[in-house]
């Protein structure tokens, strides 16, 4: 608030950007938003969370492409299953095991579909997303 009310005021003062201290952030490819299951689930957390809007946060199933927009962390450590493998289904999302945790898929989108909620998703289409299927990282 302290800035707001200089800059309000007409006090705050601006500073020149030194170049030789900034940084270059190179252009994110596409590829770099496949979800890689290895990892762990506040990684792929974030990552969905990064990329959302942009290029979105993408995994396969069946070999469809599938988008995830929105979802949530079930728990950081422990997994006794295969990364990628569906855990449990329900109106709340798509729990998925990771490297380490589980992480819920809430919002997503099938190729060629329209951004759904997991539990509209699964109203439609339930047959694709049974626990003990997995979703799979390709290889480019």
């Amino acid at each position: 608030t302290e800035y707001i009310q200089q800059q309000i005021s007409g006090t705050l003062n601006s500073e020149v950007q030194d170049d030789s201290l900034a940084t270059y952030a190179k252009k994110l490819a596409k590829r770099e938003a496949q979800i890689d299951w290895e990892i762990d689930a506040g990684t792929i957390d974030r990552q969905i969370r990064a990329f959302n809007s942009s290029n979105v946060a993408f995994t396969w199933l069946n070999g469809e492409r599938v988008k995830c927009w929105l979802c949530e962390c079930i728990s950081t450590q422990g997994n006794n299953d295969t990364p990628g493998k569906i855990i449990a289904v329900d109106k709340t999302g798509i729990s998925v095991a990771c490297g380490a945790g589980q992480l819920r898929l809430t919002q997503l989108q099938l190729a060629g579909g329209k951004t759904l909620s997991a539990a509209n998703l699964l109203n439609a289409k339930a047959d694709l997303f049974q626990p003990g299927f997995s979703f799979n990282y390709v290889e480019a």
